[in-house]
């Protein structure tokens, strides 16, 4: 799956994500291991629950959200136990050349080991 995205891919395209459980998805590379919202993209993300997503080895991804040249507004939204391995990668988010808004979004259990990353990134 190297360069992919587990889960979910937007790019290019207006969007909304409401009420949803991404669980347990396993991304790599330059792929994040739920959602992936890339150039052009211009999403609302409401009470969406990240939980156990993971990036295998080094990455330049999110373990669960990479946003990548869009915009991105999260609501409600919750991320636990997402993890990353390596790299230049947040073990929740990974925000690069994009604009992300966060409202009342919890963060808990999520793990960045070997790598430049925390949290976000």
């Amino acid at each position: 799956r190297d360069g992919r995205t587990a889960l979910l891919q937007i790019g290019r395209a207006r969007a909304t994500l409401r009420n949803l459980d991404l669980v347990g998805g396993v991304g790599s590379a330059l792929a994040a291991g739920a959602l992936q919202v890339r150039s052009g993209a211009q999403v609302d993300i409401e009470n969406v629950r990240f939980q156990n997503n993971r990036i295998e080895g080094p990455s330049l991804a999110g373990g669960a959200l990479d946003v990548y040249g869009a915009i991105a507004r999260l609501t409600g939204c919750e991320f636990t136990g997402n993890s990353v391995n390596g790299g230049e990668s947040g073990s929740a988010l990974r925000i690069e050349k994009a604009v992300v808004d966060l409202e009342a979004c919890e963060f808990s259990g999520n793990t960045a080991a070997d790598g430049l990353g925390g949290t976000v990134y």
